[in-house]
């Protein structure tokens, strides 16, 4: 990631309040948690996968974002964290 965001701090609660505004159609509530977990998943994958390019970190971000999103409606918050969950 070539430029550093202030990643918005979010307690277990307000995540599974982004989650369900975000599952009534809220962008905010998207956007929250985009901002949220975008570099904590390209954290990840950095660990997991450090012979790769920022490019390629990047992409590979964005699909698990991506991914999640589509699936949210899979989450349940009674089995864990939008963080354990996502990442």
């Amino acid at each position: 990631m070539a430029k550093k965001k202030t990643v918005a701090y979010t307690s277990h609660e307000e995540d599974k309040e982004l989650v369900i505004q975000a599952l009534g159609g809220s962008q905010r509530a998207y956007n929250t948690l985009l901002t949220k977990y975008k570099p904590i998943v390209y954290t990840a994958a950095k660990r997991r996968l450090p012979y790769k390019e920022p490019e390629d970190l990047e992409d590979i971000t964005m699909v698990v974002l991506g991914n999640a999103f589509i699936k949210m409606n899979q989450y349940d918050p009674t089995k864990s964290k939008f963080f354990t969950w996502i990442v």
